[in-house]
């Protein structure tokens, strides 16, 4: 019997130990939020994986960067917060040049330019096929009294938008409120 994404995401919340207080928002959302200083830091990890996300036989570099920062910066806007930072971390093929990973990164710079985000480092090694990991880091002080007010229950109502754009899956989600 295969789980789905949310069942998998549930069994995989009760194996861990448990959330400390400065948790706000944990496991299964688009993003965790945590109490940090004097606001809220919001957290998110995404990964692509070349065969499951995209096809470098009709994605370019450039589209694969840009899209690897707007997929992560989504799940921040849907928590209510603006990106601040990101790491990224490559695998990539052998066969892949220096000219290649430029490129890359001027798509993912280009998407953090236009999202007012830095692209602060993050890890390279080899793999078979290529895989891209982002972690995203918002501080938004008003997070919480915003999230809360709108969504008390911190499971609002959700709903998923599927699409195709230039040869790779789009997934938008957008927190959806019901009237009671």
């Amino acid at each position: 019997m295969e789980l789905s994404e949310d069942e998998l995401t549930a069994a995989i919340v009760r194996v861990l130990s448990g959330a400390g207080p400065e948790v706000i928002v944990g496991p299964g959302d688009d993003a965790a939020v945590l109490a940090a200083g004097g606001g809220e830091l919001v957290l998110t990890a995404d990964a692509l994986i070349e065969g499951v996300h995209f096809d470098l036989g009709i994605t370019s570099a450039r589209d694969l960067g840009y899209k690897a920062i707007v997929v992560s910066v989504s799940d921040i806007a849907a928590m209510g917060a603006s990106p601040h930072a990101a790491l990224v971390t490559l695998a990539l093929r052998a066969d892949l040049g220096a000219a290649w990973v430029i490129e890359l990164y001027g798509g993912m710079r280009q998407a953090c330019d236009e999202h007012a985000l830095w692209l602060v480092g993050g890890d390279l090694s080899r793999a078979v096929k290529v895989n891209v990991y982002l972690r995203d880091m918002a501080r938004f002080p008003e997070f919480n009294d915003i999230y809360r007010t709108y969504f008390p229950d911190p499971a609002p109502a959700r709903t998923t938008v599927q699409s195709s754009l230039a040869g790779f899956d789009v997934e938008i989600d957008a927190i959806v409120a019901l009237d009671d």
